[in-house]
């Protein structure tokens, strides 16, 4: 690397980190408001939302809105508000899926329906779905409201579609289970990334590119989290295999059921009560069939694909953020 080739890497770094600076104090100001928007005068439902709410977690959502934000003027609308509802419709998605998937813990901290039961877990969910309407004014006639409206039908799709396939394995196939974590995920990340843009002033092309840049980095991270569940250790309330457990056939079941057919390992997939001896023999079946390596394989792809989206937009630190994304994804460090 030449002088000046180095300098110019060390100012991009510089201000990347500024930027981050600048990202958290903005996270911190959501934070704030977040607390306040748990509150209301049911105290235990209000106890259970800001333990579950603030246990933290990547704030991925509000971080790509407010990012594609500043690419623009960083002025045209307020974003602060569009980034608490992006983790609001975010939260109350899990505490949900928590229910459906009767989860004992969110984030390290116990989920809500196992300390208030599933009744109370489903009612704080729909509550921050409401806290977060109440902002929908802010943004009236910008065509935000409608990309919110549309997400919000397609997580309710996604997870149907879900509960549809459950332990049917000859049913779910690779342009099924694609469609669905687009649905349950990726269109989430691609919203934050189209809002944000959309506050932020930017042109049609620009917006467009942000949203498939978002969509492309949502399939990477469940795609990711699919890994996970197959080589990671057991923490947070997941054990090894756990998707599968449950009837969940993620990408590196399916690929390896297409690459290595095998009768009774799907007789075994699609067996409801799993003993731990079923489950040893069908991660190691999973892990022979070189699903792991498929499912990594996608994983770069979608990363190339998110960085080819922001051809379209121009260089700026706020860029040079959303590219260490995608790098990282690809270099398999997130």
């Amino acid at each position: 690397m030449t002088g000046l080739k180095k300098k110019a890497q060390e100012q991009i770094q510089q201000n990347t980190k500024v930027l981050y600076r600048r990202l958290k104090e903005s996270l911190g100001e959501m934070e704030a408001q977040l607390k306040t928007l748990c509150r209301s005068d049911q105290l235990e439902m209000s106890k259970d939302l800001e333990r579950v709410v603030m246990a933290g977690g990547k704030r991925l959502r509000p971080s790509l809105a407010w990012i594609c934000h500043r690419i623009g003027d960083g002025k045209k609308m307020e974003i602060l508000p569009l980034m608490c509802m992006l983790e609001l419709m975010h939260t109350a998605s899990l505490i949900h899926d928590d229910v459906v998937d009767d989860a004992p813990l969110r984030r390290g901290v116990e989920t809500i329906h196992q300390t208030s039961g599933r009744h109370a877990a489903v009612q704080s969910g729909d509550f921050l779905l409401a806290r977060a309407m109440e902002y929908l004014h802010l943004y009236r006639g910008t065509g935000i409201n409608e990309a919110l409206a549309d997400i919000s039908l397609q997580m309710c799709l996604g997870e149907f579609q879900q509960m549809e396939h459950l332990f049917h394995i000859k049913a779910q196939t690779q342009e099924i289970y694609f469609e669905q974590i687009r649905r349950k995920t990726a269109y989430l990340l691609a919203t934050s990334c189209y809002t944000g843009a959309i506050a932020g002033g930017l042109n049609d092309a620009q917006t467009e590119a942000l949203k498939c840049f978002g969509e492309q980095i949502g399939i990477a991270f469940q795609l990711k989290d699919d890994v996970l569940d197959f080589t990671g250790t057991d923490d947070f309330g997941k054990r090894r295999g756990q998707d599968l457990r449950r009837g969940i056939y993620t990408l590196p079941v399916l690929y390896a059921f297409e690459n290595r057919p095998d009768e009774s390992m799907q007789q075994l997939a699609a067996k409801q009560n799993k003993t731990e001896d079923d489950m040893e023999i069908l991660l190691q079946y999973v892990s022979m069939s070189q699903g792991i390596e498929y499912t990594e394989f996608q994983i770069h792809a979608c990363s190339r694909k998110a960085l080819k989206a922001l051809e379209k937009i121009p260089d700026s630190d706020e860029k040079e953020a959303l590219k260490e994304l995608a790098q990282a994804l690809g270099k398999r460090k997130l």
